[in-house]
């Protein structure tokens, strides 16, 4: 699953889509995030399947 934060990915659409089309260009069966959680947590629930 991918997230994106940064104001340039999230207000900008014209950057957003350019930034969608070349990640599902290189990333296959990918998915967005749609909800606005913190960096932090998404990268403390990485690390709780990782090594749980």
């Amino acid at each position: 699953m991918l997230s994106c934060k940064g104001s340039i990915l999230t207000e900008v659409p014209e950057v957003f889509d350019v930034y969608k089309k070349a990640c599902e260009k290189e990333i296959k069966h990918i998915q967005w995030a749609t909800q606005r959680v913190s960096s932090a947590k998404g990268a403390y629930q990485l690390f709780m399947k990782e090594y749980k």
